[in-house]
């Protein structure tokens, strides 16, 4: 039974390893063979730290976790009613529904934990996005006359995400005449203008337009 155990829980943690290297695949970001060598150097390390501690029984679950999984084992998904530990409900439905497995609810545990890893580490990658080259050249190529605003207002919350800030380098925007006559008569008037024909707007000293969009 403990080598049944052992072995599903290893089938498991396979999965989850694979599921991790599928997502920067799928996402397109292994393009080059020296990506996906050290993608799986990066997961592969990773997971070899986490597989060596799965038998480690740390203070919290000898204290907390297997006993909570103990009382889920006879009450089941009914012992939610009542108060059980204090960690958030989500987790402890979790633990409830481990209580019905045939496996070792230090693996289950321990697993769910890695899962969630791979998890925080998508919602990262895809956040860190944001602010990468792809996003310059998605403005770059819309039709002409659509820049950074237009962009923002059709690229969805998955590409933007609101930062209300009151400093005016990174709230004032520079994408259409309108923006550059209402900025230079807040600079007092005669700094800006729109290039024609290629002209570079002029700069003054003292002034900047760094992190304008």
């Amino acid at each position: 039974m403990e080598a049944f155990m052992e072995i599903w829980s290893m089938f498991i943690f396979g999965l989850i390893l694979v599921l991790a290297l599928l997502i920067p695949w799928y996402q397109g970001l292994l393009k080059k063979n020296s990506y996906i060598y050290i993608a799986v150097l990066a997961l592969g390390l990773a997971f070899v730290l986490r597989g060596s501690q799965m038998n480690y029984q740390s203070g919290d679950y000898n204290t907390f976790l297997s006993k909570w999984v103990d009382y889920f084992r006879v009450s089941g998904f009914r012992g939610l009613s009542e108060s059980v530990g204090n960690y958030n409900v989500p987790y402890l439905y979790f633990l409830a529904l481990f209580s019905y497995l045939p496996l070792k609810d230090l693996y289950l545990i321990k697993l769910l934990s890695v899962f969630f890893d791979v998890v925080l580490a998508f919602g990262m990658m895809k956040l860190t996005s944001v602010f990468t080259r792809s996003a310059v050249a998605a403005v770059c190529a819309q039709a002409e006359g659509q820049g950074v605003r237009h962009w923002q207002q059709h690229a969805g919350p998955m590409a933007v995400q609101a930062w209300p800030s009151g400093n005016p380098h990174f709230v004032t925007d520079v994408d259409t005449p309108d923006d550059v006559r209402r900025l230079d008569a807040e600079l007092g008037g005669g700094r800006l203008c729109w290039p024609e024909d290629g002209e570079a707007m002029p700069a003054q000293s003292g002034s900047s337009l760094s992190g304008m969009g």
